[in-house]
């Protein structure tokens, strides 16, 4: 959806700008850690698998809300459009097979 979010003017890539503003900002000693979630109880150590359902159940969560105001007003979807669309992406997010991180 980063397509669609560009035509709002969201910027969905300002996290790579977050060490430039903060040494602009007058910070110094920064770090930057860039780390893989797993989404999904797919990886095989304990705590992962727990991090991982946590982490895809949080995505589920919002996914309407984070997927309702891009369609419905970039791509002029009906929220039933947007509904029934969710229901694949749904499914797609939860089909096991797939072994899919989020970066952070």
């Amino acid at each position: 959806m980063s397509g669609i979010a560009k035509a709002m003017n969201i910027d969905t890539r300002a996290h790579e700008e977050f060490s430039r503003w903060l040494k602009e900002a007058g910070f110094t000693n920064i770090r930057e850690a860039h780390l893989k979630w797993p989404m999904g109880p797919w990886p095989k150590d304990p705590f992962w698998k727990k991090f991982g359902q946590l982490n895809l159940d949080n995505m589920l969560s919002g996914l309407e809300g984070m997927s309702m105001a891009l369609l419905t007003r970039a791509k002029g979807w009906t929220s039933e459009q947007v509904q029934e669309y969710l229901v694949d992406v749904r499914k797609d997010m939860k089909d096991p097979k797939t072994h899919y991180y989020m970066a952070v």
